[in-house]
């Protein structure tokens, strides 16, 4: 199983600043208007789902039954 995940770089220094990184794949990244949210869709579980991160990392939340405002 491959694995692919979403690295955050800042635009000033070109580092990255945190990493999307789970189990299998994480890709289709799209910020919140706000900047302070990140959807992205895994396959961690198996089957393609919408997770939601807070900016700068920390918990990653599965979107069940409903998605951001945002990716509509």
């Amino acid at each position: 199983a491959s694995e692919v995940r979403i690295d955050v770089v800042s635009m000033e220094s070109g580092d990255v600043a945190w990493t999307v990184d789970g189990p299998g794949v994480d890709d289709n990244p799209t910020w919140a208007p706000d900047s302070a949210r990140l959807a992205f869709t895994s396959e961690r579980d198996g089957e393609p789902t919408v997770f939601v991160a807070a900016a700068g990392g920390g918990e990653q939340r599965v979107c069940t039954g409903w998605l951001p405002r945002w990716v509509r």
